[in-house]
């Protein structure tokens, strides 16, 4: 019997199938791994963006009990406007104690921050990366305004107005004490309702977790809290020292 032998033409068609067949598993190999590794990169952004939304809560927490203490606060600077008119009329300070000073919290940005630094905001819908950018590109400029601002209560608090006397040069500092905490207490009054303005617009409701030390907390307890600060508190009025 005789066996024909494949002719050129054939081997090289045998060649070229075995050739793509090769080909085509590796093709498909590599979108596989395509497919899982942009499943994973997805599951990463959305496990960033939850734990962003959650840090974004926590801030909200803090932006609200600052707009809640904020008529307190404009209240204690007229009340100590009218104390240092009266001063510059009598020539002592007003016998007042516990003046108080706004509950300054800083703001947490690290699940942010670990966000973008592993690039998963890049995966995250526009509307979300825009706005979530925006927030806390405002944030690092309002803390350092609330560290200055805590800054000036310090001071003020520590000016013992306990009915002495005083020289209009202590006057006149204090009363520019006064000025400048007018202006901070007034744009971060201001900035605290924007910001949670923004973050509500996201869908995030508030978390109140840092005021509470990391155990919860409801917004009646943080209404409650904020109603016995001292800073919504009445003037405090001390015994007048001799001179």
């Amino acid at each position: 019997m005789r066996i024909g032998l494949p002719n050129e033409g054939e081997r090289w068609h045998r060649f070229a199938m075995e050739i793509a067949i090769v080909v085509i598993g590796v093709l498909i190999a590599l979108g596989a791994q395509q497919i899982v590794t942009d499943w994973n990169e997805k599951q990463q952004a959305n496990t960033a963006l939850a734990a962003v939304r959650q840090e974004l809560a926590v801030n909200a927490g803090t932006f609200e009990e600052r707009t809640l203490q904020q008529p307190c606060i404009e209240r204690r600077l007229d009340e100590m406007s009218r104390a240092l008119r009266e001063a510059r009329r009598t020539g002592r300070l007003p016998a007042i104690d516990k003046i108080g000073r706004s509950i300054a919290r800083p703001t947490v940005r690290s699940a942010w921050e670990e966000a973008a630094q592993s690039g998963a905001v890049h995966r995250w819908p526009a509307r979300d990366r825009i706005a979530i950018a925006s927030t806390y590109s405002q944030q690092q400029p309002s803390d350092a305004m609330t560290l200055a601002e805590a800054a000036l209560w310090m001071r003020m608090g520590t000016s013992e107005m306990t009915g002495k006397a005083v020289s209009p040069g202590d006057l006149t500092l204090l009363s520019e004490i006064l000025g400048q905490l007018r202006f901070y207490s007034w744009n971060n009054g201001i900035d605290a309702r924007q910001q949670l303005d923004q973050i509500t617009a996201l869908g995030i409701a508030a978390n109140y977790r840092m005021i509470f030390d990391g155990n919860g907390g409801t917004r009646a307890q943080v209404v409650e809290g904020v109603a016995k600060h001292p800073i919504c508190q009445s003037l405090g009025t001390v015994p007048e020292k001799a001179d």
